[in-house]
């Protein structure tokens, strides 16, 4: 009994300092010809690159614009940066995703 309420003490608590702190980088997708000839459908916007998506959100590797909607909604940021980018353009979106709004 007193380890559910244990665990129940750190879901109320725990998970919405999580949604709160919940900062996604993506770089924008790189469009590639092969990929109009391998998929049924349109590439993704974005891919992930580092960070924590908000709680309940299901992990992807391939972020479309819905998913950055989504991730917004549940109180996440998301931080873009180029598809090319260099060190200090990551090192940047990091800085970012660590300053409070």
């Amino acid at each position: 009994m007193f380890g559910a309420m244990k665990c129940l003490f750190v879901l109320v608590f725990c998970l919405p300092s999580f949604a709160a702190d919940s900062c996604v980088i993506l770089r924008n997708y790189p469009r590639r010809t092969a990929d109009a000839f391998t998929r049924w459908t349109t590439p993704p916007s974005f891919e992930y690159v580092e960070g924590n998506f908000p709680a309940g959100f299901k992990f992807r590797s391939e972020i479309r614009d819905k998913h950055v909607r989504e991730i917004q909604k549940r109180g996440g940021r998301v931080v873009i940066i180029k598809a090319d980018y260099q060190q200090a353009e990551l090192d940047d979106a990091r800085k970012q995703c660590k300053e409070k709004p």
